[in-house]
């Protein structure tokens, strides 16, 4: 009889079971409080409520269960800084099927010429480093169109950084790592 290999994957295979314990240890149930969550905004902040939800899937399509992504936004009124209610940070773990969710606002541009968006950075199974992608909201089609950062984005590509509107306040995101529809990834 053949013996099954019992051994676990290690770090250097795997972020997951591993990023949980320091970044994200809610997703594992331990009691520990995290530095950052899913929350960027709470209804104490200012301006108009957004949750951003999506997929992350690898290049076979398949949901990524174990990736962990960071957000970065503007407040309402385009500043960096945190205020009542509002961090500009958060952290999100993907669940079984890939899904990852923020709660915030929605992020108002910093000067002319920019649209509203989002940066995010994904770590997952597989990856040398980290992935960095900006999101663009679908509904700001006027603004995209005048964002340099989005024009950098070949055009053919520029739909993979469009958040698409699935309900008041609320807009599906998903990251492709791979494969004919790959998520635009920034080299910064």
């Amino acid at each position: 009889m053949a013996r099954a290999n019992r051994l676990g994957q290690t770090p250097t295979q795997t972020v997951g079971p591993y990023f949980a314990i320091g970044l994200a240890p809610h997703r594992i149930s331990l009691p520990f409080t995290p530095l950052a969550t899913e929350e960027i905004a709470t209804d104490e902040a200012e301006g108009e409520r957004l949750v951003l939800t999506g997929h992350v899937f690898d290049g076979d399509g398949v949901p990524v269960s174990d990736a962990l992504i960071e957000a970065r936004q503007r407040d309402a009124r385009g500043s960096w800084k945190s205020g009542p209610g509002f961090r500009g940070y958060g952290r999100a773990a993907t669940d079984q099927n890939g899904t990852f969710l923020f709660r915030s606002v929605k992020p108002a541009p910093a000067c002319d010429g920019e649209a509203p968006h989002l940066w995010l950075i994904v770590q997952a199974r597989g990856l040398l480093g980290p992935l960095i992608t900006r999101v663009h909201f679908a509904d700001e089609a006027e603004r995209n169109e005048r964002d340099p950062i989005f024009l950098a984005a070949p055009p053919a590509r520029r739909a993979t950084l469009l958040a698409h509107s699935i309900g008041p306040g609320r807009y599906r995101f998903d990251i492709r790592l791979q494969g004919e529809h790959e998520t635009v990834f920034f080299d910064l």
